[in-house]
């Protein structure tokens, strides 16, 4: 009997770092009720650029080994991949080989489960990063059937409020990818409009992207 109840899909969280927790050999933060109590069956880890552990098969491994109470959707990390192939020092534009060794551990990451590549770019290596070398990435993860899920360069704002999202949809075109806008909002109350960033996506989708976004839900 369902009557005063809604009956509802379960909702994906777009962007969670629970991956950490979910290694843990407590079988109770495993079982991740918390989450699953709020409706939450499936969970999208490795944002804004970052995948420990690496490589993807070795997290995988991890869910199949002790279990977990949730659907887990991992993305390859772009600051992780960038490091593996440049260390520390990766503060500065990547070579054309270096972006080579980057597409095949891109590659290496989708073959093994991982549903896209994922940015970081307010922070380091991210940041570093040119939209030419993110455009190659994405491509990567689009031709096996992935999206480019981002967390956008706030410093771009100097050249426009709508700037960093914008640099995310020219990867997109540049990569032939789906696009997820991730911490899609205003800034603050009156900085901009929301229709303003509903008419990116809107657009976008009239030119016939594939583009999405989460926000989240502090005031």
């Amino acid at each position: 009997n369902a009557e005063a109840m809604v009956l509802s899909p379960g909702f994906i969280d777009m962007h969670s770092h629970a991956d950490g927790s979910l290694f843990s050999g407590d079988a109770e933060t495993r079982a991740a009720a918390n989450l699953v109590a709020q409706g939450i069956p499936t969970i999208v880890v490795g944002p804004d650029g970052r995948h420990p552990p690496w490589p993807i098969s070795a997290e995988i491994a991890g869910y199949d080994a002790g279990g977990t109470g949730l659907n887990v959707v991992p993305m390859v990390g772009h600051g992780t991949v960038r490091t593996q192939v440049m260390g520390e020092d990766n503060e500065r534009h990547a070579t054309e080989d270096e972006i080579r060794q980057m597409t095949v551990l891109v590659r290496q990451g989708m073959e093994e489960g991982a549903w896209g590549l994922s940015t970081g770019l307010d922070y380091p290596p991210g940041s570093y990063a040119s939209t030419s070398e993110l455009a190659e990435l994405a491509g990567v993860a689009a031709r096996l059937g992935g999206h480019y899920h981002t967390h956008t360069r706030a410093s771009l704002k100097s050249k426009g409020l709508m700037a960093p999202w914008e640099e995310a949809l020219d990867i997109g075109r540049g990569g032939d990818c789906p696009v997820h806008l991730t911490h899609y909002r205003q800034s603050a109350a009156g900085v901009g409009s929301h229709l303003d960033y509903l008419e990116l996506v809107e657009n976008a989708r009239d030119e016939g992207m594939d583009v999405t976004f989460d926000c989240y839900t502090y005031p």
